[in-house]
């Protein structure tokens, strides 16, 4: 059986696709209905394991959009949470899964679990000190909106089986209400303050 690429690798491919996509404009290819990827490959620490698999189950409830197009499938008919509770509910898990991960007993670890364990507390130290931007309240450009998202689910969703479409179909239900819940964040954010600039703004406008 061929041996399945690490998270880590499939998480910093993605990343350059997402890069290569921002520089034009060209139709993309239907992504390929790929394996899921394994969250564990490498580590011999039974602990760092049971971190790492919490780790992806927060990032697939966070953005299961882009968890499906690395082939983690068990949320394909579910759009990224936008509810201020449902994103909080998410954010709370981190912080739990942040402090069992600095809690971890290094010293005990092998060296490539020591680095890996390192990477992790890295990452969701990042990401808790970035809660506080609230980006998703205000943040909006041509390029970078929940909007934008929404209206490009068919990058992120093969649609190799049947199972996809239904999947897929359940996703483009579901959009009204997410850009329902999404004016609401925004209008919650203006009510302080929290704006995007107007050149932004219009800009992301225009694509519609």
């Amino acid at each position: 059986m061929t041996k399945r690429a690490s998270l880590w690798t499939w998480m910093i491919a993605y990343a350059a696709l997402v890069l290569l996509g921002a520089c034009g404009d060209d139709a993309r290819e239907p992504p390929p209905r790929t394996e899921a990827p394994s969250t564990t490959e490498g580590v011999t620490s039974a602990a760092l394991a049971e971190l790492l698999v919490e780790h992806w189950d927060i990032e697939v409830a966070l953005d299961p959009l882009i968890a499906t197009y690395l082939g983690d499938h068990r949320a394909d008919a579910e759009l990224p949470p936008i509810r201020r509770d449902d994103v909080q509910a998410l954010r709370d898990r981190r912080h739990a899964l942040l402090a069992r991960v600095m809690a971890l007993d290094v010293a005990a670890l092998e060296p490539g679990d020591q680095l890996t364990r390192a990477i992790l507390a890295e990452r969701l130290t990042a990401a808790v000190g970035l809660e506080v931007c609230d980006y998703a309240r205000w943040a909006i450009s041509p390029r970078g909106s929940t909007v934008h998202r929404l209206d490009q689910l068919g990058d992120y969703h093969p649609l190799l089986a049947s199972e996809d479409a239904t999947s897929y179909l359940s996703r483009v239900a579901a959009v009204p209400a997410a850009i329902d819940a999404y004016a609401d964040e925004l209008a919650a954010g203006a009510a302080p303050g929290e704006t995007a600039g107007r050149q932004p703004v219009q800009g992301a406008i225009s694509l519609f």
